[in-house]
């Protein structure tokens, strides 16, 4: 099958007409080399009819990375080809953040204070944090896109979460993060860590559920569970029979 056929099959089955010339501008408008790579994710696939494997050859990419980006794409349209690390942050936030940047007790939570507080401070991109705070992008990035993801999911700026900052002043919080590390299954990961999101780092039920892929009932109950039984919740549901209540110490369960 030549090229042209193939292409002419692609145009038809992959994207529509308006769509292919909106990601034909995208990829004029592309003013860096991953901006560019982003919209040939779609565009060689579509074109050309690429598998993601000889996409991700093309572009030095591991094919993961291209699905992604044809996932977002396919979520948020053209939005979703846009460069998420550069997100504008929300309005508020060097000031939900400066606290932090005098609290940190370690220089990794002072680091991660730091990978939000330069970027609303200053307007760095990630790559000059980066080179600032000697992290790999790739870690200013996924911390950045957490920090958006939680104002976003909370309706409003937000502090950066430090996780086990509390550990050191409450031996509830300490035992509940230990609890997380000790976790031998995957269902036992999730309800250990979401009686910590919830009841250490005070996050709303909507956002753990949101982390932990729940619905918002599920960590609700585990909660009331957790406030009357204490570490017992951790276990998984009851299996019948009556339980003595173990009270959570006052910190956690109010």
């Amino acid at each position: 099958m030549t090229v042209e056929r193939k292409a002419s099959m692609a145009d038809r089955h992959s994207l529509s007409d308006d769509s292919l010339q909106g990601v034909k501008a995208a990829m004029k408008a592309a003013r860096t080399a991953d901006d560019l790579r982003r919209v040939l994710c779609v565009w060689l696939p579509a074109v050309l009819s690429l598998r993601n494997r000889e996409v991700a050859a093309a572009l030095g990419w591991r094919p993961s990375s291209v699905w992604e980006v044809q996932a977002r794409y396919r979520r948020e349209g053209l939005g979703g080809l846009e460069d998420h690390r550069q997100h504008p942050l929300p309005a508020g936030t060097e000031e939900a953040v400066a606290p932090e940047v005098k609290q940190a007790g370690s220089a990794e939570d002072l680091r991660r204070v730091l990978c939000v507080w330069l970027r609303a401070r200053l307007g760095l991109d990630s790559k000059q944090v980066a080179a600032a705070l000697r992290l790999p992008r790739g870690t200013v990035s996924s911390t950045q896109t957490a920090y958006l993801r939680s104002c976003r999911a909370a309706g409003r700026p937000m502090g950066v979460l430090r996780p086990g900052a509390n550990a050191a002043q409450d031996p509830a919080a300490e035992r509940l993060l230990a609890a997380t590390g000790q976790a031998r299954s995957v269902p036992e990961f999730r309800r250990a860590l979401c009686v910590y999101l919830k009841a250490v780092l005070g996050l709303s039920t909507s956002l753990v559920a949101q982390i932990l892929g729940w619905r918002e009932s599920s960590v609700a109950h585990l909660h009331r569970r957790y406030r009357r039984e204490g570490e017992r919740a951790l276990e998984g549901p009851g299996r019948g029979g009556a339980r003595r209540p173990k009270n959570a110490p006052p910190e956690i369960a109010g």
